[in-house]
């Protein structure tokens, strides 16, 4: 199976668009084309009304007021901003619009839900069109260097993909043609070479089939099952691969479902609907209780329920809400696991049949078994249809192999890649695709008998295309050339935590791939960071972890049992100059828990989910973790304002935790600091990574706000080729301004809001801890966008009014001005470091430095009004502000891999100045040899001690593997010398040990005053320009300078 490329784009440049309108969520993405240079794909990851945690498609929706007019869009028409004021003025919702484009054939249609009234189907996908195409130009120009120019030049002969479903034909294509001209993406004598259509099995197809992690190691002969489990549908496909090398073929059969999670959730609505009718409450209550808890259990029960041993817990309501005859408990519904392995029968049972139907087919007409089903998509990641899936079929000697990546997004994605295929630009790769809707046959038919055929037989081409097929799965820059191997990066967040790993194969073009299933987490797929969060029991036991320590089955046994949570924790390791800069007020540990215990439990807990999400979505997974996880290598990123003490407690935290052994430590834990894995990830994931974009002498800093530091770094393009080499031009700053600082300053306003108007203690807390985390996930991201007149923040049930506080149906109006003072001291910080990295533009240009461009990336990153607040102060300096065209809250981990393989940083700028002491002839007319330490010396001499030797200087640039090479001889009498009193801004960081046996040799005899000793001389070979301090010894035997084996490195003991 070809791997995709990553050779240049050969052809004119264009952007390519590819979109799929589902019938409850829509999705964008898109590929700039440019000649000459590598080419990735981006997915359209920010819509207006989106939170922190929201997927990257948006809901097909429209809200329509009464003149017809189009008013709200996508997740901003299920704000409750929006949804209220569409109550109040009588908006009319149009939803599920897809269905009433389906052919009129009747029996296997989705149900169909009436247009708002007076607005026809036609104007309803132009306006949601064009809403999809000026969101997307604004994502395309805040993303790419000068990408507003690119979009006006190149958008007006723009390629648009469009997927559907396989049983629509030209009637439904020429309705799509005509309403995407309307919407402005092609004029009418472009509209029928630039608006293209693929069928969503197609599309699916292309996707895994160009996708390395899922389909390599498939080989000529192989059949397989693709099962796409999406929403509203389900794609289930035979495939059969009939060629791989020079020419690659591909025979499909498939069958569309329409059912889904959307099917499952029907079921559980009704049933929750009903015990709520019986509990005795009013009809209001009910449908709010309904609501609340159907949207629960779609956000998180249904893709996290197991099996009917285990029962499911629904929020329904505030924690004052019980109900013991119906099981309703502190506001949480409980549903019997029995009740809701019901609600999965049918569809699992259609699941069955159409797999069940492919397979017999498969043998009845290849002749051969089937040897895999890959179930993906987003309802692929439920957990119970996963369980009940290997259940029938491993049996059978069937593998069920999982996606590594974004799967939700596979129709969209894999529309933009056969895009990339169809239109040229290259000498396309021998390949031919068969594929057909009739499902008696797995062999090319005539197209007279319902077959579509399409085969590309030409030469071998000189250059093959770069087709990465998501920006999650970032190709690396070459084809790794080292020995096999696992390559992890983790990044423990003061919040928020990842990991991103990368199976390293020799000669193979390797991806990223981003741990995005976490235990509790299930219902926010592809979120991938888990929040920093441990409980442990009264035994200092850890118990619960990440967003399993949030849900409140975990909560209330936590309240129960008397746990104690440690979040926060990373605050503890800060440097002490670092917590008392900045006033850090640190959350207890839990008593008689060590910070080093914390560490140690939360990685081992990192490492189990990620072998297990490894070894389920990377083919041979298994063997492959057993095979090579012993020597696998480990890459931490850690704050710039940390050094050689934090390293080496992370290291043996790391260790404890099982990623490697002690002896292996040194060499297999390494560690990078935020802001430099921050700029790898942005060399990948903005245009800045092309060559052509970038020349030497180029300047440009990136910002990584995160969840309590905020790092500034200031880079110099020194070359770009034959491979990408950057400068550190100062020492990074590091501020304690990143986003939990925020949600401290919400959390005291609203505790004193809500304490001021009377009510109980209990409903204080409740109510604060609500309006926090709503705002941390919705409020805090869309503060500074389209929503200036304030906002509305979710504190409490729909009953609860108070029109003091400005509170109606549970939610709090906030001001602007409030949220701003929300902000107010952590964008003056971030400024101010930013600040300290310019220094001042005359004074850059006078040093040959033009700082064109500010990269803000990291979580807090993602804050719109951070982002703004960037664009107001720079861009009027000349300075273009750039995002990334991934969500930057993977900045970190994904950096850490990626710096691991396509090393970019070639000089650093330490933080420090770095010396050693020294002695020096004693000078009675000195004033700085007054009240030193005398010693003699055997150079008949007296030398007064404590003399600075400054090896490097801070903030002055060095080569990352220059080597500082201090000669030491040792004159000693005793073994326990007083080390002295260190001055004011001196401090003892590290003490070398290293074995002195292999110098024997290098002993010479002299004599001194008649006395006769010996002289051992040896160089002390430190490097100071990597992100870890390293050292070795260095001697001269016969003329020939030896070195103490890599391997055996000298320990540093840090000084405590």
């Amino acid at each position: 199976m070809p791997d995709p490329s990553c050779r240049p784009w050969r052809g004119e440049n264009k952007i390519l668009l590819s979109i799929d309108i589902g019938l409850t969520h829509s999705s964008v993405s898109f590929v700039y084309l440019e000649n000459g240079a590598n080419q990735a794909l981006h997915p359209v990851r920010k819509w207006p009304g989106q939170g922190a945690d929201s997927p990257e498609y948006i809901p097909t929706i429209v809200w329509y007021d009464a003149n017809n007019k189009a008013v709200a869009f996508g997740a901003e028409a299920r704000l409750y901003s929006i949804e209220k004021q569409a109550k109040d003025k009588g908006w009319f919702l149009a939803k599920g619009f897809k269905a009433q484009l389906y052919p009129e054939d009747g029996s296997r249609n989705p149900t169909i839900s009436a247009l708002p009234f007076g607005v026809s189907l036609r104007q309803v996908y132009s306006d949601f069109l064009r809403y999809l195409l000026k969101h997307t130009q604004t994502y395309f120009e805040d993303r790419f260097i000068d990408g507003a120019q690119l979009w006006e030049s190149y958008n007006s002969t723009m390629v648009l993909v469009m997927s559907h479903p396989d049983s629509w034909g030209t009637r439904e294509q020429s309705f799509l043609r005509d309403v995407a001209m309307g919407a402005g993406y092609a004029t009418s004598s472009l509209a029928p070479s630039h608006i293209q259509f693929v069928t969503d099995t197609d599309a699916s197809a292309y996707y895994y089939l160009f996708s390395g992690s899922l389909t390599r190691g498939i080989q000529a002969g192989d059949i397989f099952v693709l099962c796409d489990a999406g929403d509203s549908t389900t794609h289930i496909s035979l495939h059969k691969i009939d060629l791989t090398s020079s020419i690659f073929k591909l025979t499909t059969c498939s069958s569309e479902r329409f059912a889904g999670a959307s099917s499952v959730n029907v079921a559980a609505e009704s049933y929750i609907r009903q015990t709520l009718s019986n509990a005795g409450i009013s009809l209001e209550d009910v449908d709010a209780f309904t609501r609340a808890g159907i949207e629960d259990f779609r956000k998180r029960g249904i893709i996290a329920f197991d099996d009917e041993t285990k029962e499911c817990l629904v929020q329904i309501s505030n924690t004052h809400f019980e109900n013991p005859a119906l099981r309703m408990f502190n506001g949480c519904m409980v549903l019997p696991g029995s009740v809701v392995k019901s609600f999965f029968a049918g569809y699992i049972d259609m699941i069955r049949q159409a797999i069940d139907r492919h397979i017999l087919r498969a043998g009845t007409r290849a002749g051969t078994k089937v040897s895999r089903i890959f179930l993906v998509g987003y309802f692929g990641e439920s957990s119970h249809l996963q369980r009940m899936v290997k259940k029938s079929y491993e049996s059978e000697g069937c593998r069920i192999t999982l996606s590594s990546n974004s799967t939700s997004r596979s129709v969209v994605d894999g529309a933009l890649i056969w895009g990339i295929n169809m239109n040229g630009g290259y000498e396309p790769r021998h390949s031919g695709y068969a594929d057909t809707t009739n499902e008696n046959s797995l062999h090319p038919l005539p197209l007279g008998n319902n077959l579509k055929e399409r085969h590309f037989n030409c030469p071998e081409p000189k250059e093959k295309p770069h087709i990465p097929f998501d920006a999650t799965l970032t190709p690396l820059s070459r084809r790794w050339e080292g020995d096999t191997k696992i390559v992890i990066g983790i990044d423990i967040g003061a919040t928020c935590s990842g990991v991103t790993f990368s199976f390293l194969q020799k000669d193979t073009t390797q991806v990223v791939h981003r741990v995005t299933k976490w235990p509790g987490q299930e219902g926010h797929i592809q979120q991938s960071k888990i929040p920093t969060l441990v409980w442990y029991d009264t035994s200092g036991k850890a118990v619960s972890f990440g967003a399993e320590a949030q849900l409140y089955t975990t909560e209330e046994q936590a309240e129960d049992n008397g746990w104690f949570l440690a979040k926060y924790f990373k605050l503890h390791l800060h440097p002490s100059d670092m917590q008392t800069k900045h006033e850090l007020k640190l959350d207890p540990l839990p008593p008689g828990v060590s910070l080093h215990q914390i560490y140690s439990d939360f990685l081992g807990y990192l490492l189990k989910h990620t072998r297990t999400y490894f070894e389920d979505r990377i083919l041979d997974g298994k063997s492959i973790w057993e095979r090579h996880s012993p020597a696998m290598e480990v890459i931490i990123a850690y704050p710039n304002g940390w050094g050689l003490c934090e390293q080496h407690f992370l290291r043996q935290a790391t260790t404890e935790a099982g990623f490697s052994t002690s002896d292996q430590a040194s060499s297999k834990i390494r560690f990078v600091t935020e802001a430099e894995a921050s700029v790898h990830f942005c060399i990948h994931h903005t245009s800045l990574g092309n060559v052509l974009e970038l020349r030497p002498g180029m300047s440009f800093v990136v910002c990584d706000a995160g969840g309590s530091t905020v790092d500034s770094t200031l880079y110099l393009v020194t070359a770009v080729r034959p491979i990408l080499k950057l400068e550190e031009k100062r020492a990074s700053a590091c501020v304690q301004a990143g986003a939990i600082f925020v949600d401290f300053e919400v959390e005291k306003f609203l505790r004193k809001t809500l304490a001021n108007v009377g009510l109980s203690e209990d409903d204080v807390d409740d109510y604060t801890k609500a309006g926090v985390k709503d705002f941390e996930t919705v409020g805090k991201q869309l503060f500074g966008g389209e929503l200036e007149t304030g906002q509305n923040i979710r504190i409490s049930h729909v009953r609860f009014n108070n029109a003091t506080i400005g509170v109606r149906r549970g939610h709090m109006k906030l001001s602007s001005s409030t949220i701003k003072g929300f902000f107010d001291a952590c964008v003056k910080e971030i400024t101010g470091s930013v600040d300290q990295q310019l220094n001042g533009f005359e004074v850059l240009h006078t040093q040959g430095l033009n700082v064109s461009h500010i990269l803000l990336v990291g979580g807090f990153g993602n804050s719109l009004h951070l982002r703004k607040e960037f664009k107001m102060r720079y861009e009027a300096q000349g300075c273009r502000v750039i995002l990334t065209n991934d969500s930057t809250s993977w900045a970190v981990a994904d950096g850490a891999v990626l710096r691991y393989a396509s090393q970019s940083i070639f000089r650093r700028a330490p933080r420090s100045s770095w010396g050693i002491e020294a002695s020096a002839a004693f000078d009675r007319d000195d004033p700085s040899h007054q009240d030193r330490t005398l010693i003699p010396s055997t150079l008949d001499r007296v030398e007064a001690r404590g003399k600075w030797n400054c090896l490097v200087r801070k903030g002055v640039p060095i080569d990352v593997d220059s080597t500082t090479r201090v000669p030491f001889f040792m004159e000693i009498s005793t073994p326990r010398p007083i080390l002295g009193k260190l001055l004011e801004g001196f401090c003892k960081a590290a003490h070398l040990q290293a074995s002195l046996e292999g110098l024997v040799g290098s002993l010479e005899s002299r004599i001194s005053a008649g006395i006769r000793y010996w002289r051992l001389e040896f160089y002390v070979c430190m490097q100071f320009g990597r992100t870890e301090l390293e050292a070795y010894l260095e001697w001269e035997e016969m003329v020939i300078f030896l070195q103490l084996p890599r391997d055996a490195r000298a320990e540093w003991a840090l000084a405590q």
